[in-house]
Parts: structure tokens; sequence; C-alpha cells
């Protein structure tokens, strides 16, 4: 199973969250916030060409639980850049509402960081 299971605008940006559960794993939520291109353009570069391992050091994504396992376009929108991150490894630790929390959470502190 793979679904994506809530989407939303929040400090104008996108977050969406997808629930995933395959034959011997899950399930396990992976959470992602867009990337805009007005944010800095090192970051903008590296998600477009789906370079995750750029954010494990940077700021707010260092928050993401584990580290970040995502960086580009998301089939359901191939218009926005998004950085995102899963449950995988410790899926029992983190709820549908932890993770949206955490994207609400980073969504904010970017958007504070951007004034």
């Amino acid at each position: 199973m793979d679904k994506f299971i809530y989407s939303k605008l929040w400090f104008g940006r996108r977050i969406i969250l997808r629930k995933l559960s395959y034959k011997d794993t899950g399930p396990y939520f992976a959470g992602y916030i867009e990337i805009k291109l007005n944010d800095h353009k090192d970051w903008v570069q590296h998600a477009t060409v789906s370079d995750s391992g750029y954010f494990y050091d940077v700021w707010p994504f260092t928050d993401l639980p584990g580290c970040p396992t995502f960086a580009g376009y998301l089939p359901i929108d191939e218009r926005h850049l998004y950085i995102g991150f899963d449950t995988q490894e410790f899926a029992e630790s983190y709820s549908k509402e932890d993770c949206i929390e955490i994207l609400k959470d980073t969504a904010k502190r970017l958007a504070y960081d951007n004034e």
C-alpha cells in the first residue's frame, strides 16, 4: 500500500503525508515539505537533482525524524520541489499526527526564517 493521506498549505508551503506499507515493512509514514524557488539557491539546486544527502546538515531539515530521505518532485505534484523524510526505521515511534505536526513545525520555522 502506498497512499497520500494528507495535503495542506501551511505557512505558504505545501506539506504532504504519505502512508506506506509493504509485504515485509510497515505501515509507516513519509512526510514532505515544499521547497520554494526563492529559498536558498543551493536548496533548489540540490532538490532539483534529488540530492537528499545534501540536506542532512541543513537546518531545519536536521530536525526531521532520522534524516532527509527524499529531495525532488513528487509523482502527485511535478511542479514543486520537496524535501522529505520517512519513519520506516522507527515506525512505532511516530503516528500520523506526529508527522503532521513535524511538517507544520518545519513550515513555520521556514516562514519565520525567510522574513
